[in-house]
């Protein structure tokens, strides 16, 4: 019996790795994105420092969501 359970077993884990594998990979690519999105906010923001800038929105990067 537990030899059929073991055998069952196996390709529960090999799916359930794989998932959280494709999972880790889609977190890093959203994190590394929203990442790059606040750096390059930060800097639009220290910007404001000259009271003269004229804030674009395209100064952000025309940043968008990825499509996953």
């Amino acid at each position: 019996m537990a030899v059929l359970v073991g055998v069952d077993t196996v390709p529960l884990a090999v799916i359930a790795t794989e998932q959280m594998d494709e999972l880790n990979s889609r977190f890093e690519l959203i994190m590394g994105d929203t990442m790059a999105y606040l750096d390059q906010a930060w800097e639009v923001a220290k910007r404001f420092r000259d009271p003269d800038y004229d804030f674009k929105p395209s100064d952000l990067g025309n940043f968008t969501i990825p499509e996953i």
